[in-house]
């Protein structure tokens, strides 16, 4: 990328990296996320922001995704009432779906983002 002097990193990280999760959701036998998961994805936002301003000049973009409630198909089979407590705290009412998070990722690879650099964007159903 640096060599073409063009290119996007987009990387991701959670929702937990920006705020504690709530413990009222994970009642048993769901265990609250630990403290280096959001530690860990907080690191990754301030990663995005680091090498966007390292590879800025270079002409390579870096920018974060945020994800919000998406809990793995096991989880969703498996513990159908924290799906349910998980959807009650997203202001849609409900956890996201895999094929959300394609357009925003391409959004951030693609030209059409080509001044955006070291944001972290949620997607998350508020």
């Amino acid at each position: 990328m640096e060599k073409r002097y063009k290119g996007s990193i987009v990387l991701f990280s959670s929702i937990y990296g920006s705020v504690s999760p709530n413990p009222r959701i994970y009642e048993s036998p769901m265990d609250i996320n630990p403290i280096e998961y959001g530690v860990g994805k907080a690191g990754i936002v301030q990663m995005t922001k680091y090498l966007a301003v390292h590879w800025a000049k270079k002409g390579v973009r870096c920018n974060c995704i945020s994800l919000g409630s998406f809990p793995n198909k096991m989880v969703q089979g498996s513990h159908p009432r924290f799906v349910d407590r998980l959807s009650q705290k997203v202001s849609m009412g409900r956890i996201s779906q895999p094929e959300e998070i394609g357009s925003p990722v391409h959004f951030l690879l693609s030209d059409d983002s080509s001044y955006m650099i070291g944001q972290n964007l949620f997607i998350d159903g508020g």
